[in-house]
């Protein structure tokens, strides 16, 4: 079923984190919806994984614009920046920090009409957890403050957490541990 944009004007995004895990997937919903779409992504290299080479060409091959770059190239993401009108940044956690960088650029192209940071999980300004996941809410409420004191037009996606993402980030599950934490006494009922 296709979906149906009569009478809506087209926006042009850019997304950053596109070959990620829901980036994939925003990326392909975008340009079904008739959004004129571009990846930034990092550079392919010799050592980059065949996958991800792969869903790039089919991104190309539906119509999206792929723009290679490091996060860090500051004029390279401005210029990107003033072709488009609404940026989704879906990276990873690990590199929720690094939107500084959009952010900064955002504030000199000076034409975005919305941000979406990287959120897609709990409301995190209304929760409190335990460590180590209370550190991740920490970076993902800098760049938060980062956003509304830049004057940016954002909007915060909270659509709760996937549990299988964070089992492989935060337990790290493929890594040898010694010892493990607890938190509390170990006397909760179970319900």
């Amino acid at each position: 079923m296709e979906a149906s944009t009569a009478g809506v004007e087209a926006s042009k995004i850019l997304i950053f984190g596109g070959t990620g895990y829901i980036g994939k997937y925003v990326v392909k919903a975008s340009i079904k919806l008739g959004h004129k779409t571009f990846v930034y992504t990092r550079p392919i290299t010799p050592q980059s994984n065949p996958d991800k080479i792969n869903l790039l060409m089919e991104f190309e091959s539906i119509g999206a614009y792929i723009i290679q770059g490091e996060l860090e190239e500051h004029d390279k993401i401005v210029a990107t920046l003033r072709r488009v009108d609404v940026v989704i940044s879906l990276l990873p956690l690990p590199q929720v920090p690094d939107q500084i960088h959009i952010i900064e650029a955002i504030k000199v192209a000076g034409n975005i009409k919305r941000f979406l940071p990287s959120e897609f999980g709990v409301e995190e300004d209304r929760l409190s957890f335990l460590p180590p996941f209370e550190a991740c809410l920490d970076k993902k409420r800098k760049i938060r403050r980062a956003v509304e004191a830049a004057g940016i037009p954002y909007t915060y996606v909270s659509a709760n957490c996937f549990g299988a993402y964070f089992v492989n980030h935060l337990l790290r599950p493929h890594e040898e541990h010694d010892d493990i934490i607890v938190y509390g006494s170990g006397e909760a009922k179970d319900t």
